[in-house]
């Protein structure tokens, strides 16, 4: 994420099978309204873990972005192993992705396996991997002022809904609502993110009274004054008690940027007492 195609990409999939899961929970309750009972993922005729495979890769790709491709370095650690904190949010969205990849994974193992009560096991992994996600958005390394803010918030509402129909989802699996509702949140999220994605990095659709903040590429230096021992009436060299104050000599100002512990002024070479 962090870009206009970051939203985008991950929204269309949303879409995608939140409508590709409400278009069968409906055909399904059409079918069998009175032996209804909601599955976790539905198996497309040749290729049965299609949905899943497709969340896999989504996943996968997403990670990748994130942690690999969009970086300039192509690796989003500092120099020294640590995550700078401009990474920090690429770590943050591939957790999700990460989570979302664990949810499809394990359904297919269980599926495959014939495990007893795999739909429920399934509907909990993914319930989990929805409050990851809120809690994600939650706790967002972004600023959730400003009109970026009003979106995350809103797109936890969006999450909330998914993650408690899908907590229902356990206990009342005959239940049409619930599933519909749970779809139909799926969709909500992946325009949420489309809609993020265009209002958010076009410039021309900028709110009035807004503006796009964005990482400069060459930065700023920042400039110091230094702290010297001094600046005050003669006599003892100690008569001044041991005060300091700010230097404003554009040499002295030069002198500290070449060096540590002394600042030269007028000549002589002054200790910085820390």
């Amino acid at each position: 994420m962090g870009t206009m195609v970051g939203h985008v990409a991950p929204g269309a999939g949303f879409i995608l099978i939140g409508m590709w899961q409400l278009f069968n929970h409906i055909r399904l309750f059409a079918l069998r309204p009175s032996s209804y009972a909601a599955p976790v993922w539905f198996p497309v005729r040749g290729v049965r873990h299609l949905e899943l495979i497709l969340v896999i890769v989504g996943a996968a790709i997403s990670i990748l972005m994130e942690l690999v491709i969009g970086p300039a370095r192509h690796q989003p650690f500092d120099d020294d192993g640590t995550i700078p904190s401009n990474h920090l949010h690429n770590f943050e969205h591939a957790s999700i992705s990460l989570a979302l990849l664990v949810y499809a994974a394990v359904t297919i193992h269980m599926d495959r396996a014939r495990a007893p009560m795999r739909d429920a096991v399934s509907q909990l992994v993914a319930a989990a991997a929805f409050a990851q996600q809120l809690l994600i958005f939650h706790l967002h390394s972004a600023d959730h002022m400003g009109v970026e803010g009003q979106f995350h918030w809103l797109l936890q509402t969006v999450i909330a809904v998914t993650l408690a129909t899908t907590v229902l989802g356990i206990p009342c699996p005959r239940s049409f609502a619930i599933s519909l509702v749970r779809s139909a949140s799926l969709v909500f999220q992946g325009v949420w993110f489309v809609v993020m994605g265009v209002m958010l990095w076009t410039p021309a659709l900028i709110p009035k009274g807004c503006f796009l903040h964005l990482t400069k590429l060459y930065p700023e230096e920042p400039r110091y004054l230094p702290l010297v021992k001094g600046g005050g009436g003669g006599g003892d060299g100690d008569s001044d008690g041991g005060r300091f104050s700010i230097g404003d000599d554009e040499d002295d100002l030069e002198a500290a940027k070449g060096g540590f512990g002394h600042v030269a002024g007028g000549g002589n070479a002054v200790e910085i007492e820390r």
